[in-house]
């Protein structure tokens, strides 16, 4: 008695699934998503619809994001996208820093006027080239419409973006605002807490507002211990440890 119930509730789940993730992929899925993480939706909508009752914790996604669900959100699509159509870019801009496992805690909004972006990307492009691969960012900034006054948000495909804001910000440009303290911060009330690139693991730019909060995280530089010689260093019994490291 039970199996064939369960089996019907399983094919009613497995019905339901295809339905949600089918009609999404059918209407809101673009010529990026299709072209460019094609085998992650498929695959990923296979995985839903077989074992479904395993994800059944993940249901949120299904009904709420299925684009999350389907793993359609891979960056060559993501790129393409903003080479093709970037969004609108106003006279401001503004950068919040993404989340991630080493920068969950920034707090930072910062603004800029899209004038001095473009100028300060045009100069280092002059001075250094091969320095900063942003000619996306650059292509971006150079549609702004000096029309929208209210600052649009840096796209999240543009990742770098925080590279220039941790050099504008050095340089006086741009407003600073905390959001823990949800106030403002003046130029010369910020903290620059920076490691000194030689701790092992990720050495970081800070930037900090007056409380101690960390607005920006910028990872510079990684450095890690060369196995092969701290394995050589310890045989020959020298006690002085690993005679190189290696930066990434």
């Amino acid at each position: 008695m039970w199996i064939p119930l369960l089996g019907y509730l399983y094919m009613a789940g497995s019905f339901l699934v295809a339905c949600r993730l089918g009609w999404y992929m059918a209407f809101r899925l673009d010529r990026f998503d299709w072209r460019y993480a094609r085998r992650a939706v498929w695959r990923s909508f296979a995985i839903w619809l077989l074992f479904w009752p395993l994800l059944v914790l993940r249901w949120r996604e299904v009904v709420l994001e299925p684009r999350v669900a389907l793993d359609a959100d891979r960056y060559a699509a993501q790129e393409a996208r903003f080479w093709d159509c970037p969004p609108p870019c106003g006279a401001y801009v503004r950068f919040q820093q993404a989340a991630s496992l080493r920068q969950a805690s920034a707090c930072g909004e910062f603004v800029f006027r899209s004038d001095d972006v473009a100028d300060w990307l045009t100069q280092r492009r002059v001075v250094d080239p091969d320095r900063l691969p942003e000619g996306d960012i650059q292509r971006w900034i150079n549609t702004r419409d000096g029309q929208i006054i209210e600052p649009t948000d840096v796209p999240s495909i543009a990742s770098r973006f925080e590279f220039i804001v941790d050099e504008m910000v050095r340089m006086g440009f741009g407003e600073v605002r905390c959001r823990r303290c949800n106030a403002q911060i003046p130029h010369e009330a910020l903290i620059y807490s920076d490691d000194d690139g030689n701790q092992m693991s990720w050495n970081f730019n800070r930037i900090l507002c007056p409380q101690g909060h960390p607005l920006l995280l910028v990872g510079m530089v990684h450095v890690s211990i060369d196995s092969d010689a701290l394995v050589s260093a310890q045989g020959d019994g020298s006690g002085e440890g690993p005679a190189s490291g290696r930066q990434e």
